[in-house]
């Protein structure tokens, strides 16, 4: 009976230490695109969007819509200046992990993503913060764990959220958002490939 106990224990112990670990994200992950988009020809202060069939990995989903916008006051004769934003809602899952990769070099090397960093613990609301961008920008909530990373090698931008404590898929549903921002050219428009990536 106290080898039982014992052995109960170290399981339940076990289980408990494991349900404290976010679980690993494979580094395959969103390996291939869910869209290309090109928004058109946007006026200043116009934008363009549109909503992608819902996605699916085993029980899990997410659904994602894409908005471009272009800044409306800006007064560069050299460059127009856009903002992509990547957002929706996610259930049943482990993990999930958005990109969007921007096709091409941005013009003058402008390139700003949000979120970055880690966040961590419940769910919240926090400022979105980017290169000066004269357009108002949003408050939107963010829940734990949350990691945002910009590559100004590749021209990307990568959101990742993980369960921070569950063995099982966490049926709660949730927000994901992912803002990049670009300048291109004057005259010409901005192309990104967005790609997304679940885990039961």
């Amino acid at each position: 009976m106290t080898l039982f106990l014992a052995a109960a224990f170290v399981l339940t112990a076990g289980a408990l230490a494991l349900d404290r670990l976010p679980p690993a994200i494979p580094a395959g992950a969103a390996a291939e695109p869910i869209a290309r988009i090109t928004p058109g020809a946007v006026p200043q202060g116009g934008f363009a969007g549109d909503c992608l069939d819902r996605l699916g990995w085993g029980s899990g989903w997410a659904d994602l819509c894409w908005q471009a916008s272009r800044e409306p006051q800006e007064t560069d004769s050299e460059k127009d200046y856009y903002l992509l934003r990547l957002y929706g809602s996610f259930g049943g899952l482990r993990w999930l992990l958005v990109r969007s990769d921007f096709d091409g070099v941005p013009a003058g090397g402008v390139f700003d993503g949000w979120p970055t960093g880690r966040y961590e613990g419940p769910c919240r609301d926090v400022p979105v913060h980017l290169m000066p961008f004269l357009q108002d920008l949003s408050v939107d909530s963010i829940c734990g764990r949350t990691e945002g990373d910009s590559d100004h090698a590749r021209w990307t931008h990568q959101v990742s959220w993980s369960c921070e404590r569950c063995l099982l898929p966490d049926d709660a549903t949730r927000a994901v958002d992912l803002y990049n921002e670009v300048a291109v050219p004057q005259g010409t428009l901005p192309t990104w490939d967005l790609f997304a990536g679940g885990g039961t």
